[in-house]
Parts: C-alpha cells; sequence; structure tokens
C-alpha cells in the first residue's frame, strides 16, 4: 500500500482525488502552484502534509477522523484559517502547524 506521495516541484494546479490512497501517511506538494489541496476524508493514516511555498489561500478542510500531526503551509496566499475548534477535526494530534508568512496576525489553539 501507498504510504508516501512525493509531487513537489512540479509545477502542478491541482491534485488529483486521493481517496483510494487509504494507506497515505505522508503528502509533499509543496512548491507547486496550487489553489486549494483536496478534502482529506477518506485519509485516516494522513500525518504529515507539507503543503509550502504554493497559491493555497485557505487551509484545508479537516475532518473529525483526520490524524495529522504537521501541516506545513509556509509562504502561501493565506487569507483565511479553518477554525479547526468548530470542525470536528482531533485538535490534540496536530503536533505542529506552520504558517510563516501567513499576512494577519491570528491566535491557533491546538489542544482541548
Amino acid at each position: 500500500k501507498l504510504e508516501y506521495v512525493n509531487v513537489a516541484n512540479n509545477e502542478l494546479v491541482d491534485l488529483p482525488n486521493l481517496d483510494k490512497l487509504v494507506a497515505l501517511n505522508t503528502l509533499h506538494c509543496f512548491s507547486n502552484e496550487l489553489a486549494f489541496l483536496p478534502r482529506f476524508d477518506s485519509l485516516k493514516s494522513l500525518e504529515v502534509v507539507q503543503a509550502h511555498n504554493n497559491k493555497l489561500t485557505v487551509t484545508p478542510s479537516l475532518p473529525k477522523t483526520c490524524r495529522l500531526k504537521s501541516l506545513y503551509l509556509n509562504n502561501n496566499n493565506l487569507d483565511k484559517l479553518t477554525d479547526f475548534s468548530n470542525s470536528g477535526f482531533n485538535k490534540s494530534a496536530l503536533e505542529l502547524l506552520s504558517i510563516q508568512g501567513f499576512s494577519v496576525m491570528v491566535s491557533i489553539i491546538c489542544q482541548d
């Protein structure tokens, strides 16, 4: 089963549907032209997403079943952050949320 996908540095404008990659643990999609990330609803094993250096305008939607530990969103065009406190997402799993280069000052709470 595929656990690691690296599509970094490919000038991609979108990612294909990843729903069938149920064992995916790590997704490297940094340094592309991505304006959004797909939903991670079926990716229950996903722990690391590196999506820095893209054109993302919002943080991805994270479902309750997501076990994401590290989310790298540095150097994007973020103007809105997902409110993880109301999304049902298990915030206690998130160990690192990197948003360097975000243009608005925010306070993020990642614990219950």
